[in-house]
Parts: C-alpha cells; structure tokens; sequence
C-alpha cells in the first residue's frame, strides 16, 4: 500500500466516521424535532382546546340558567343571551380546532371521541335553543297557560256575575231572607276569591297546603251556590241574568282546577326546567365525559411524547459525546499508524544515510515492509549500501594490488647496463 493509500485510507476513515456520527446526531436531532412539534403544536393544543370546549358549555349553561331566572328583565335577558351566545362561539372554535387537530392524531378512538362530541353538541344546542323559546312563554307551564288562558276569564266572569249580585241586593230592602241571601253571596265571593289565591300560590309553590285549603274553599264556595240556589226566587230580573252568568261561569269553571293541579303535579309541569334537566344537562354530562376520556387520551400521549423526548435528548447528548470521543481516539489511532507507518522508515533510512554519510558500510540490510514508496526506498537504501561497499571493495583491492606491484619494482636489484 502506497503513502497516498495509507494517507488515504486515514482520511477515508475518519471522514466516514464523521459521516456516521453525522447521521445518527441527524436522525436524533429530527426525531427530538418531530417530538418537540408534537407536543407543542398538536398534544398541548388539543388539550387547550379540550379546555376551551369545556369552559364554552359551562359559559352557555350559566347564560341559560340566568335567562331562565331574570330574563323577565330586557337587560338581564340580552345580557344573559350574549353570554351564552359567547360560550357557543368559544365551543364552535374549539371544534374548529379539534377538527384540524384530529387529522394528526395517533389514537384512532379520540377521532371517534370527537365524532360523538359534535353529534351530542347539535342536540345540546338544539335543546338549549327550545329552553330559551320556550322559558318566558305561558306554553312553559302549562298548568299556569291553563289558568291564565282559561280559568281566569272564567273566574273574572264569575266574579263579576257574583259581585252584581251583590250590589243589586244591597240596593233592595233588608229583609231576614235577603240579609242571609246577601251572607251567602258574600262568602261565596269570598271563598271563591281566596281559593283563586291558594291556586295560584300553589302553580308557584308546588305546597300542598295550598292544594287543601283551596279544596276547602272550593267546597264551601259549592255549598253556597246549593243555598243561593233555594233562594234563587228572590232575585230580581237583574240579579236573575247575573245568576244564571253565575251558574253558567261556575260549571265551566268546575273542572278546571282538577286540571290544574295534575297538570301542577307532572314532572315535567315546567317545561324549561324539565328540558334542562332531563335534555340539556345530561347532553352536557355525556360531552363532557366524552370529552374527559379523549382529555385523558390526550395527556397520557402527551406524556409518551414527553418520555420520547427526554430519552432522545439524553441519547443525543450520549451520542454527539461518544462520537467526539469516538472521533478523537480514531482520529490519534489513524494518526499514530500512518505517523509509524512513515516516520518509522524514514528514521531509519535518514540514520543508514547518516552512516553511509560517515563511512559505515558495515550495517545490516535495513528490513523492508509492505510494498509502498519508503519499502522502496529502503530496497533502494539497501542497494546503494552494497554497491558502495563493492566499490569500496574493488578499489581496496585495487589499491593493495598497486601497493604490491609498487613494492616489487622497489625490491628488483639495479643493473648497471654499460654505455656501448
């Protein structure tokens, strides 16, 4: 493996680690996003707008019930119907919400939730709208419309009958038979007149002592109509029209009270508050128990997705570090190899240059390892070594064999040769 190689294969490897603790920092930080937006753009606000739903049906039952007690009053009544009018506008928004919340939603049962929510709320409102119609109206209690509609003409009418009676007789001469007629006259009108108060305390109360003491009225009030009866002959021409006004009045009167008082008695006597308690309330107890079990839903997934989140927090924070960590002892380990794979035979080549350099040719052949451009060098290192010490060599020998020959001319005796 080459230098290059090796320096690539370092950088090769420390990038490809950057790349890997890269990626899992990515995903984390995107999975600690996803979770962060869950909770803050969908778990949290739908909570919220679960509240807001909440406080939109208490407003618009408060605004009812106030209508119901004090909307007799015009300011009282236009107060009362913006309120509740504003509970519905807070529960509109919040089923706005919801709505768009719930294509987000991981619980397939909270979208059902939701459904239920909106079908009770139409009936909600549909009831809460025939309260309101209906409360200040005489067809909310139908004993009273009865009484008011039917039994009071009748009663007026009687009462007039009875009281021109009465003033006819005071302008005729005072006889005993006339003074017992006028008693009974009297009390007639003023049995009737009371047993008409004890009816209408008794629509207003539901007290059965009113019940009874009307009864009694009522008897007495018939056994003077049997007394003036036997005294009808008495009458004048005048007082004979208002007697049979009277009798008239007193049959069609009759069977009213009955009436009255099992209309008074029915449960749902007052309907306004029959339809709030037995429609209006319950369709709010069902939303709002609906509305708990997705609330409940809610926050137990809010607190998963909180879970989540502080779990890949901590594993991102572990992450990034063992990466630094990771990326640092690689790092000093790809360092350390290619430093030793390089400088190692280097330094060993630079110290047999060294001694080359001095003279020495007498060290071993330096080992070569791997096949790379410093293998070759030190291949080339080696070589050189040995071709200086066959030159050195040779010229040693060379040299020793001009010594000898230097020193066998010197050792040859001279010969004088005689001039001819």
């Amino acid at each position: 493996m080459s230098i290059r190689q090796k320096l690539f294969l370092g950088f090769a490897t420390i990038l490809l680690l950057f790349i890997l603790v890269s990626g899992a920092t990515f995903f984390k930080t995107n999975h600690v996003t996803d979770t962060e937006n869950r909770l803050f753009q969908l778990r949290f606000p739908t909570l919220l707008a679960g509240q807001q739903l909440t406080d939109g049906i208490h407003l618009s039952l408060a605004g009812l019930r106030g209508y119901m007690i004090l909307g007799k009053n015009p300011k009282a009544a236009a107060k009362f119907k913006a309120e509740r009018q504003q509970g519905w506008q807070q529960i509109d928004q919040a089923i706005q919400q919801l709505d768009d919340f719930a294509r987000q939603w991981t619980d397939p049962d909270n979208v059902t939730r939701l459904q239920q929510i909106k079908k009770l709320l139409q009936r909600f409102r549909t009831t809460q709208q025939q309260v309101e119609d209906i409360v200040h109206t005489p067809a909310n209690i139908p004993a009273l419309q009865l009484l008011n509609e039917k039994a009071a003409p009748i009663a007026e009418q009687l009462l007039t009958a009875l009281t021109g009676m009465i003033d006819e007789e005071s302008r005729l001469e005072a006889t005993p038979a006339r003074k017992r007629l006028l008693k009974q006259l009297a009390d007639s009108r003023g049995s009737f007149a009371g047993g008409m108060a004890d009816l209408r305390a008794y629509l207003l109360t539901g007290n059965a002592d009113y019940q009874q003491s009307f009864t009694k009225k009522w008897q007495i009030n018939n056994q003077r109509l049997k007394q003036i009866a036997k005294h009808a002959d008495l009458f004048n021409h005048k007082q004979q029209q208002f007697w049979r006004q009277y009798q008239q009045s007193h049959q069609a009167f009759s069977p009213l009270p009955a009436q009255i008082f099992k209309l008074r008695q029915q449960p749902d006597w007052n309907l306004a508050n029959t339809w709030l308690g037995t429609r209006a309330a319950p369709t709010a107890d069902a939303i709002l128990t609906t509305l708990q079990n997705m609330t409940q839903s809610q926050q137990q997934l809010a607190r998963q997705d909180l879970d989540s989140l502080q779990t890949a927090s901590s594993q991102l924070q572990w992450t990034v570090l063992a990466g630094v960590l990771l990326a640092l002892l690689v790092g000093i380990g790809v360092a350390l190899w290619v430093s030793n794979s390089i400088t190692q035979p280097l330094h060993r080549i630079l110290m047999r240059a060294k001694a080359i350099s001095e003279g020495d040719l007498s060290q071993p052949d330096l080992p070569v390892n791997g096949k790379d451009e410093l293998a070759e060098l030190t291949r080339t290192t080696n070589q050189m070594n040995h071709n200086l010490k066959k030159v050195i060599d040779q010229l040693a020998k060379t040299a020793q064999k001009i010594s000898q020959s230097s020193t066998s001319l010197t050792d040859t005796p001279y010969v004088n040769i005689p001039v001819a």
